[in-house]
């Protein structure tokens, strides 16, 4: 393991930044766009669905299937422009030497490899509870970021690695990582044959850890497994490191 030669937070280096892909029930999917005429309708229907959403989540609903389904049109709804983005943008720069679409700044997440060489994932928000349903705006952001990384760095490779897992909220009696929960599963299957070559017990160690913070936030660190006690050494703040 590299030592910082400095005091305090590691510089990130390499750091990178992305919005990420909505698939709204808007009756055709957005990769499927062609014409503009077809991609405008898409845009007041989104507008409409987030309208409708914004004023459900400000009046302080607490039905439970009803805030469930509310979520699940706004997930898929992100999803959707997304992908709406990334085709527009494709359409436009047909012919030029700019291959991907830009990143964008209203950032869902930020993914950097520290000095140490270690991966790290930072999510602004909390993770899924997903007991029947695959989270897949949990999966999408996760592929937008190791992917989009991937476009413009060398992701790292573990041959065995440790998988930290560290979600920060102030929700009482939070049980995200109860056996039933299958939201923060869809971590380690993203990883494979990504950052290593499968997610078995003999390739990938997980740690599942949580911290009670005002700001609700997910860690995400991917090292190798050897290092496993520096890593809790420094999480420890110690060295005035949180991860």
């Amino acid at each position: 393991m590299k030592k910082s030669s400095g005091q305090g937070k590691p510089r990130f280096e390499k750091e990178f930044q992305i919005c990420q892909k909505p698939l709204p029930q808007l009756r055709k999917k957005a990769v499927d766009l062609k014409s503009s005429s077809e991609q405008s309708v898409l845009l007041p229907q989104a507008q409409k669905t987030l309208l409708n959403l914004s004023a459900f989540y400000t009046s302080g609903g607490q039905d439970l299937h009803a805030l469930h389904s509310a979520l699940a049109q706004a997930e898929e709804l992100a999803i959707g422009l997304r992908t709406a983005y990334e085709a527009t943008y494709c359409n436009r720069s047909a012919g030029r030497a700019v291959p991907t679409a830009p990143i964008l700044r209203n950032i869902d997440g930020r993914i950097s490899v520290n000095e140490y060489g270690w991966l790290h994932i930072e999510l602004a928000m909390l993770l899924p509870h997903c007991q029947y349903q695959t989270p897949r705006y949990l999966i999408d952001t996760l592929e937008r970021l190791l992917d989009g990384y991937a476009q413009h760095h060398q992701l790292p490779w573990f041959s065995k690695a440790l998988l930290a897992i560290d979600e920060w909220s102030n929700i009482q009696n939070r049980q995200i990582y109860d056996q039933d929960n299958k939201g923060w599963k869809a971590i380690p299957n993203i990883l494979k044959g990504r950052v290593l070559a499968d997610d078995d017990q003999y390739h990938l160690e997980i740690a599942l850890l949580s911290k009670q913070e005002e700001q609700p936030f997910c860690h995400i660190f991917i090292l190798p497994a050897e290092e496993a006690d520096a890593f809790f050494t420094l999480r420890s703040g110690n060295f005035g490191y949180p991860p």
